[in-house]
């Protein structure tokens, strides 16, 4: 089984095929989704800013190869060719930098581009299941179900008005009994006009399934402190 720190190559995260990537190609249609997939989200940001998140993963129980770790994400803006803005992202992972090559400041969150694609990387290599079927199933999970849920957050010592978006990509797939814990995937997603890049949190998990272990991952925005639910 393959570890979980593994980060995609960039020209992957932006292929079409990608459920971000494709999403925001539609992001004009309505849906429990609208904000999660807007574009432009960055366009507050001025050339030498940028935001920071935390970015953790835990695995348990621990197995050899499967990696748990403590880390940071940041976006920074930065000058692009033609003059035109770019988002360079780094990833550190238990104090290893592992950066993303830049790209378009003007697209969608380039952090839920990582972050989806690295889940369906993980869970082909992990289950073994075919990485455009789970692609496919999780693009149709964000068009066809999901839950909305107004909350309020705590973001840089204010409390502002927030919406829970919750995913379960695999809940009716006729496939449940071949993808492990997999098959319960739960996505989650803290979205708010009042924070930086629109997207306050990321939340991953995956139940424990007999030799496979659980795993969750999050990447929280810096400054965010609680969710109060409204």
């Amino acid at each position: 089984m393959t570890h979980f720190r593994r980060i995609l190559p960039l020209i992957a995260l932006l292929a079409a095929g990608s459920p971000a990537a494709g999403l925001a190609q539609e992001a004009e249609s309505n849906g429990p989704h609208e904000g999660l997939f807007a574009t432009g989200v960055l366009d507050d940001l001025a050339i030498g800013e940028s935001i920071r998140f935390r970015h953790a993963r835990d695995v348990e129980p621990d197995v050899p190869g499967i990696i748990d770790f403590e880390g940071s994400a940041e976006v920074s803006i930065e000058e692009g060719e033609e003059g035109k803005r770019a988002a360079r992202i780094a990833l550190i992972a238990n104090d290893q930098p592992r950066p993303v090559p830049r790209m378009p400041a003007d697209a969608g969150h380039p952090l839920l581009l990582i972050f989806l694609e690295n889940t369906v990387r993980t869970m082909s290599e992990t289950v073994g299941g075919n990485p455009f079927y789970i692609r496919n199933r999780i693009r149709e999970s964000f068009w066809d179900s999901g839950e909305v849920a107004p909350v309020e957050i705590r973001y840089d010592g204010e409390t502002v008005a927030a919406e829970e978006l919750v995913y379960r990509p695999f809940v009716e797939d006729p496939n449940r009994d071949k993808m492990g814990g997999f098959a319960d995937l739960t996505l989650s997603f803290l979205v708010s006009d009042a924070v930086p890049g629109g997207i306050a949190r990321f939340d991953l998990e995956v139940p424990a399934v007999a030799d496979l272990p659980g795993l969750s991952e999050t990447i929280e925005l810096e400054g965010l402190e609680q969710e109060e639910e409204s």
